[in-house]
């Protein structure tokens, strides 16, 4: 059963490379997540370093621009 836990990760995933220096930031991007049992969302964000996520400047805001894809049924707590 999917675990609602990829939209997260996807999340975190985008961040997580524009921190370590794997994508510049603030482009369009294409992240996927999912749980042990692979990919289930996609997403297309607007990358950052993770101390602007919520910062003041809204031009260096992490976004998510669109959802291509994310599973239907959630558990969100087990």
């Amino acid at each position: 059963m999917d675990r609602g836990q990829g939209f997260k990760t996807a999340v975190e995933a985008a961040i997580m490379a524009t921190d370590a220096g794997y994508l510049p930031p603030y482009l369009k991007v294409i992240s996927l997540g999912g749980t042990d049992r692979g990919a289930d969302t996609a997403i297309i964000a607007k990358n950052t370093f993770s101390q602007f996520i919520l910062g003041k400047d809204k031009r260096k805001r992490f976004e998510v621009r669109e959802i291509i894809a994310m599973p239907r049924k959630k558990v969100w707590y087990w």
